[in-house]
């Protein structure tokens, strides 16, 4: 279990690693031309939650009551997106969102959110979508298609 923590941590760190190196490459590169070009944008973004759980209780079917369990600290890595987003053609955009979600998470502690999950983040596609123009001189028409997660809960449209 360590060892997949470790694991996941590790992925993290790395692609955010690659995502920045983007940005930063040189203007003689033939990728920063073609980031140039393509006007090719990489982004990260992390939410880390540390808690204190003091108090907490759990379910027992085998005894049909609940049974306390141990005070805890606990540091998740609560949220992460990576995305990559640019424009090949005056009239095509694209927005591509990876996330990355509830790492470190400890499922006896008192927080919030991820229970669908599981104790353990799983990579995964987060959003995709194409946005096409078909008259470039007009806003009269935008078509827009893809992976969008649906615009409930708290997640937020604007």
């Amino acid at each position: 279990m360590q060892t997949t923590k470790i694991y996941k941590t590790t992925i993290v760190f790395v692609l955010s690693i690659l995502i920045s190196s983007f940005s930063f490459a040189q203007e003689d590169n033939k990728w920063s031309k073609i980031l140039k070009d393509y006007k090719i944008k990489a982004g990260v973004g992390f939410q880390v939650w540390s808690t204190y759980t003091v108090d907490q209780e759990i379910f027992d079917s085998a005894l049909g009551d609940y049974v306390k369990v141990d005070n805890r600290l606990n540091f998740e890595l609560h949220r992460s997106r990576f995305s990559l987003s640019g424009q090949p053609y005056p009239n095509l955009k694209f927005n591509a969102t990876a996330a990355f979600d509830f790492v470190g998470r400890d499922a006896l502690a008192a927080t919030q959110g991820g229970n669908n999950n599981g104790p353990r983040g799983e990579f995964g596609l987060w959003g995709f979508y194409l946005r096409w123009q078909p008259n470039i001189n007009s806003d009269l028409l935008h078509i827009t298609g893809g992976f969008m997660p649906p615009q409930i809960g708290r997640e937020s449209i604007t």
